[in-house]
């Protein structure tokens, strides 16, 4: 069975951490500690349907990289 993909984005490696292990059995997960991160990842990986996304992040925050991923 193939585990839906989902981005995590977020600037805290714990927070990162934390929602890996909750996580990982069920999904095939994939990560960025930034925005511009998350949009390579998601460049990358099209087949990504779900993010996690911090909304306060240094250089861009949750809300502009949304933006992004909407268009």
């Amino acid at each position: 069975m193939i585990k839906p993909g989902v981005l995590i984005c977020d600037d805290e490696e714990s927070v990162r951490e934390s929602l890996k292990l909750i996580l990982s059995k069920a999904y095939s997960l994939y990560f960025a500690a930034s925005g511009e991160e998350a949009m390579q990842v998601l460049m990358a990986y099209p087949y990504i349907k779900t993010v996690l996304l911090d909304i306060k992040m240094p250089r861009r925050n949750g809300i502009e990289v949304l933006k992004d991923i909407r268009s």
